[in-house]
């Protein structure tokens, strides 16, 4: 790897990132590239090849600086079903890429969803809370697609006891959305009038 490439893989990484103008030229060295994060998600055995297919399309497009080809891609592994778990991890590096092409309202609001899909993996906040009639409701703490994703009946007794490996994955995430976080308000303030981005040169 060159180092005009590590470069822009230290930016996409980075919460300076301004604007990656490199285009990966094939899927050889797409492939050479990687995200910590992503390389996190895609160590489970068990995940259908069609979701390891987009996140590291997703990844590649990400570090090549086309953004909105990265969140089509992450899009896509967010529809693949996966063997009696939630897929969401893909919400964090959706939102990045949100954020990076402009869109950080967006960007933003999927960081509000992906916090709260952690909280319901360790079991911070349940999918249904009882009434006093001993009726269950569902959380009114959870947004929308929180609930949708996580609150599958199969999942419940998953969130009761989090083993230690999931409680480390979940920190490493919280952490990785605090980044994402500045990213995308650091893109909101380098918002033109018009609704473009004006990107650091």
């Amino acid at each position: 790897m060159d180092w005009a490439r590590r470069a822009g893989l230290v930016l996409v990484l980075a919460l300076w990132l301004a604007h990656c103008g490199a285009k990966v030229a094939d899927e050889r060295r797409c492939s050479d590239l990687e995200l910590s994060l992503v390389d996190l998600v895609l160590a489970d055995p068990n995940l259908p090849p069609s979701y390891r297919a987009y996140m590291e399309a997703g990844g590649c497009h990400l570090l090549g600086g086309n953004f909105a080809a990265a969140a089509e891609a992450f899009e896509a592994a967010l529809r693949q079903p996966l063997h009696e778990a939630p897929n969401y991890e893909a919400v964090i590096f959706l939102a990045k890429a949100r954020c990076l092409a402009g869109e950080t309202d967006t960007g933003l609001r999927l960081l509000l969803d992906f916090e709260c899909m952690l909280d319901v993996e360790l079991g911070v906040q349940p999918c249904f809370v009882a009434t006093h009639d001993a009726r269950l409701l569902r959380n009114p703490r959870l947004t929308a697609m929180c609930f949708n994703v996580m609150c599958s009946e199969m999942y419940l007794s998953y969130y009761a006891n989090p083993t230690r490996e999931t409680r480390e994955r979940v920190s490493r995430f919280r952490d990785e959305v605090i980044k994402v976080r500045e990213l995308c308000s650091r893109y909101a303030s380098l918002t033109s009038d018009n609704g473009s981005v004006e990107f650091p040169r």
